[in-house]
């Protein structure tokens, strides 16, 4: 990978002088401070302190020929490791505006649907609600194909889901992950669904089991302004998320019933809500997400829930400071136990460049 890489933008340097070729990057650190109760520590309550670099630091590369469009972006893991965030071309194939864009990118699930929460004590990232609210699935390679009215396909390489826990030598993948969706935008207002669905099934043969299994999400976000204020929601459901690819903080992938010899599926559903508003040269957000997953196997729903307070700081046009307090909350888990919340609230600082 790290050799493709190289060749990308040794290309992309060679054809710069017929091309536009734009360079940009983002540093970004946070200061946080996390206190655990009792419920999520198994001891008494704790507090911690984190000074991080965040995950999502990156650097890359924006080129642009005629009607080929080409992206490189490398991030910065807090652990020092430099891995591949987003790589691919993407063809203008008229001048409707429709597109092939081929290669590593966000799925329909992410692209203008997340959240605003910058917390970084979890994975020391911005966690956006993700498993708490919001249907995220990461950057996946894909073929994805757009027009001119917003309307979009994707396919890529499918999850194996293995309920029984066999192993991925007893799974067979016959079609490809598909993910579509419509991003709908008229002045204020801005609505994208997106529909995702993965299927596999358990080779016979191998595993002795003849099942197919299916997983699939569904969520809408609405963006709209009023005024000063702006509103962003997103409503989800889906079965088996967690197999489809979702992070998730409750109990969301397929089961497997031993005695009847066949799948338990997982139904998840849940959102968020959150409301900017412009306070002199700072930006005011405040938001929260809740999360419910249930099946037959469980005595009890699997829940969990965030909420977040935040501020976003100019400092310089290309500079923001982003103090944030917020609660993450596990509430219980699909057999009735509390599994622990906590209370975090710190600061991210944002360098763009």
């Amino acid at each position: 990978m790290k050799k493709l890489i190289a060749i990308v933008l040794l290309g992309l340097l060679l054809t710069s002088a017929f091309a536009k070729v734009d360079f940009y990057g983002s540093a970004r650190l946070g200061y946080w401070y996390e206190m655990k109760d009792e419920d999520m520590t198994g001891v008494e309550n704790r507090i911690d302190m984190q000074l991080i670099n965040c995950s999502t630091s990156r650097m890359g590369i924006n080129y642009l020929h005629e009607k080929y469009i080409g992206k490189v972006e490398l991030g910065l893991h807090n652990s020092g490791n430099v891995y591949t965030r987003l790589i691919y071309g993407k063809i203008i194939l008229n001048e409707d505006g429709c597109n092939l864009l081929v290669g590593q990118t966000y799925s329909g699930f992410t692209a203008a649907n997340v959240a605003s929460q910058a917390t970084s004590v979890l994975i020391g990232s911005e966690n956006l609600l993700f498993g708490y609210g919001a249907f995220y699935d990461g950057r996946k390679p894909m073929i994805k194909f757009t027009n001119k009215l917003g309307i979009y396909l994707s396919i890529s390489n499918p999850s194996k889901i293995d309920a029984a826990n066999l192993g991925a030598n007893n799974i067979d993948t016959l079609i490809p992950k598909i993910n579509l969706g419509y991003n709908y935008k008229n002045g204020n207002l801005g609505i994208y669904p997106t529909f995702g669905l993965n299927m596999s099934k358990y080779n016979k043969d191998a595993s002795g089991i003849d099942d197919a299994l299916m997983a699939y999400a569904f969520a809408t976000t609405i963006k709209y302004n009023l005024n000063k204020v702006a509103i962003k929601c997103q409503v989800n459901y889906g079965l088996n998320v967690a197999d489809y690819g979702m992070v998730t903080s409750t109990n969301a992938g397929a089961g497997w019933d031993d005695v009847d010899q066949e799948v338990i599926d997982t139904v998840t559903m849940g959102g968020f809500l959150q409301i900017t508003y412009p306070v002199g040269c700072t930006k005011i957000t405040a938001g929260g997400g809740y999360v419910i997953s249930s099946n037959d196997a469980l005595t009890d729903d699997d829940t969990g829930m965030s909420a977040f307070l935040q501020g976003n700081i100019k400092l310089h046009k290309n500079a923001s400071l982003i103090p944030e307090v917020g609660i993450i909350d596990d509430m219980e888990d699909g057999m009735g136990v509390v599994e622990g919340s906590e209370i975090y609230f710190g600061t991210k600082l944002q360098m763009d460049f």
